[in-house]
């Protein structure tokens, strides 16, 4: 079992938290230069403009039904409130089924052929279409909606809630086909995890970080793929990604492991642990950073995940000390970034052609777009009627309720525009096998921070005009403002750090860190 101890004041290690910058500012010309700017000329708008964003918004009797049509192709993305769908939403019973574990592999004439394993536990043996997984997520997102509350008072999430979101194969969105997972799209995983933060943001938080954990999985070698999914593809895997821990590479190749994780979002529930730590030699010399794949019963966690915001991700500190890891749980940060994993040596699913920081950026946004859409029909439930204080209105009648809503609602409709073009543009490019021009991948790190920005602010707007019933700890309008607020201070969605760095390659500059 997972050990969780009690602590003081928690006293990280100066060294390993800055490990990541200095390695990123040693290191950004050299990759630069590997890289080059790939791709022709600069775009603006990444070659593919906005989506054709269709919304129908009814707010009387409860119904607020709206859809998004792609761009020609068939696919839905999604609009404000809770009700979005074109019919109703079939019942969804428990997994069941063997799956396969496959992997590209040389059948000795040059050709790539399947080498295909059982997995030991039952799982769905075909990958639900797109619409059916996300009314999976709508399901499941009304339960999770109840257990929200609960969520913030455990500070992790309910097990109820975590067993559902696996049951309805929810966690394996991005995960690779070969190893029990769905292997859809990036606009998928957003439609997913969007849903389920209608529901509960906690819950949505964790369930995108864990679709993040096993698209990075995909490039590890194959036999850290059967340690963690060959027994059960259900498995959930937390991480912190970031080097703060420090390890030594051993002759034969394994690493013992040692360090402090801060911010192991889900890692209640985890299965496996993905932790970033900074790899020595034996001789003490700086070799590079990556991530190790990791038992988590062999990981201490701390009890200090008391705050404000996000209270439901179990965000706990992780520890360990001496832990011997193989080589083949192994993964190298330059090499994920410069798209040269083990992982695609094996192979050949286009989704793991994808840049990696898009990618994983876009994973820790998609709760935002949720929440703020839960939290407008919140509004417009608690705010009509009401008598303005101290004056002769209702707050409806008030001009300022009124620009209120509509500047919100509209944020709201900015931010979808923005995280849908990312998942568009990221998967237009991996299913090309092509990279991504840096212009790009500095205008989606952008986007992401603006994203969230848009959501908060929005939130921001119906938080401040609610009156005293917004503050009800009965009510999910002051959840939702807290919880935005949350996501937006993590550092890779920092807003003026991303806007520098998008105006550096706009401007021919070098880009300031690795993490584009």
């Amino acid at each position: 079992m997972v050990r969780i101890s009690a602590t003081g004041p928690v006293e990280a290690n100066r060294k390993a938290t800055t490990a990541f910058a200095r390695w990123c500012g040693r290191t950004a010309s050299s990759v630069s230069a590997n890289r080059g700017r790939s791709g022709a000329g600069r775009s603006n708008t990444g070659g593919g403009g906005l989506v054709r964003y269709v919304r129908h918004r009814a707010v009387n009797g409860g119904a607020r039904p709206a859809h998004v049509s792609g761009a020609g192709d068939g696919r839905s993305t999604r609009g404000i409130g809770p009700a979005r769908r074109r019919g109703p939403v079939p019942e969804i019973g428990p997994a069941g089924g063997p799956a396969l574990f496959c992997r590209r592999k040389s059948n000795g004439s040059g050709e790539g052929g399947m080498a295909v394993g059982t997995l030991d536990k039952e799982v769905v043996t075909e990958s639900p279409s797109h619409d059916e997984i996300v009314a999976r997520a709508e399901r499941v997102a009304v339960a999770l909606r109840d257990n929200a509350a609960e969520a913030d008072d455990l500070r992790r999430v309910p097990d109820d809630s975590v067993r559902l979101m696996k049951e309805q194969g929810l966690l394996r969105v991005i995960q690779p086909r070969r190893a029990g997972g769905w292997e859809m799209s990036l606009r998928a995983h957003l439609d997913v995890i969007g849903a389920l933060a209608e529901g509960c943001a906690s819950s949505a938080w964790v369930a995108g970080v864990a679709h993040a954990h096993s698209w990075m999985l995909g490039h590890f070698p194959e036999q850290a793929l059967q340690d963690v999914y060959g027994a059960d593809p259900t498995n959930l895997v937390a991480a912190v990604i970031g080097p703060r821990g420090r390890a030594v590479r051993h002759a034969d190749g394994s690493h013992t492991l040692e360090g402090f994780w801060p911010f192991g979002s889900g890692c209640h529930h985890a299965d496996w642990l993905i932790l970033g730590a900074e790899v020595f030699d034996e001789a003490g010399e700086l070799i590079e950073p990556g991530d190790f794949v990791v038992p988590a019963s062999a990981v201490e966690i701390r009890d200090d995940w008391y705050v404000a915001g996000l209270q439901g991700t179990g965000s706990n500190s992780l520890t360990c000390k001496g832990l011997e890891i193989p080589a083949h749980r192994f993964l190298s940060m330059p090499k994920l970034f410069d798209l040269d994993t083990p992982g695609l040596e094996d192979y050949d699913g286009w989704l793991y052609r994808a840049e990696a920081v898009p990618v994983l950026a876009l994973c820790i946004t998609g709760s935002s777009l949720g929440i703020a859409r839960a939290a407008l029909p919140e509004y417009l439930r608690i705010v009509p009627g009401k008598a303005l204080a101290y004056t002769h209105y209702t707050a409806e009648e008030f001009v300022g309720t009124q620009i209120g809503v509509a500047e919100a609602a509209t944020l709201i409709d900015c931010a979808h525009f923005l995280l849908y073009r990312i998942a568009d543009d990221i998967d237009r490019y991996a299913r090309a096998g092509e990279r991504m021009p840096m212009e790009m991948r500095g205008r989606i790190r952008m986007d992401c921070a603006q994203g969230v920005r848009f959501c908060m602010e929005a939130v921001d707007k119906l938080f401040h005009t609610a009156g005293a019933s917004g503050l009800s700890l009965k009510g999910s309008l002051q959840r939702a403002w807290r919880n935005l607020h949350a996501i937006n201070m993590h550092g890779l969605l920092a807003y003026d750090t991303s806007a520098e760095l998008y105006g550096r390659v706009m401007l021919g500059l070098e880009p300031n860190t690795e993490i584009i």
